[in-house]
């Protein structure tokens, strides 16, 4: 997955995403919508809390 990150790039410290693998065997890097308000997250997670989540957010338009 993605997280924004404090790193040195010719000599200054900026802000960037950086790549992490997802663990386990069964998780996969999604972007969710946010349930209970507008917005994403980016996250390791299951296919079917995914499927879950996308679903509730469906909902909650």
């Amino acid at each position: 997955f993605a997280k924004c990150a404090q790193v040195f790039k010719d000599g200054k410290l900026v802000n960037r995403f950086q790549l992490s693998p997802c663990n386990g065997a069964e998780l996969e890097c999604a972007v969710l919508p946010l349930v209970l308000k507008p917005g994403t997250s980016i996250t390791c997670t299951t296919e079917a809390d995914r499927l879950a989540r996308l679903d509730q957010a469906r909902k909650n338009l």
